[in-house]
């Protein structure tokens, strides 16, 4: 089996049900284009770990990881925004995120924050106040 197929991954990905793993999936998918080339495969993985999960953050996150991968800088810019959104101080009073995954959204977000230069003050004032309990 080709691991690079697509036709490899869809039957295990239909029978993928493990939210506890949807994030670990979301993550291999984001990593997928620089391993192993194309983007179908990671397509199908994403797909999956959100509907699994589809107001995590982190698996949200991923998603604009990959839409960096693919140069496509407004698109991911909105998903890590909608990342830390669903990170934030109402979704940790909710108990739907942790501090650890405003961070780990903050981290990966960050980079193309400080491209946008002074455009992202904003944002980056937001999160460094919601960070320092951390």
């Amino acid at each position: 089996a080709d691991i690079a197929s697509i036709g490899t991954w869809r039957p295990w990905l239909e029978g993928f049900s493990d939210v506890a793993g949807a994030r670990g999936l979301a993550f291999a998918a984001s990593r997928w284009p620089k391993m192993y080339g194309g983007s179908e495969v990671a397509q199908a993985m994403l797909q999956k770990a959100e509907q699994l999960l589809p107001e995590d953050p982190i698996v949200v996150l991923q998603r604009g990881q990959l839409q960096l991968i693919h140069e496509d800088v407004e698109a991911a810019y909105r998903s890590m925004e909608q990342a830390a959104k669903l990170a934030g101080k109402d979704a940790q009073a909710a108990g739907k995120a942790t501090m650890e995954d405003l961070h780990f959204v903050y981290t990966g977000w960050r980079d193309l924050l400080f491209k946008q230069g002074h455009n992202a003050r904003g944002p980056l004032r937001r999160i460094a106040k919601s960070l320092r309990r951390y």
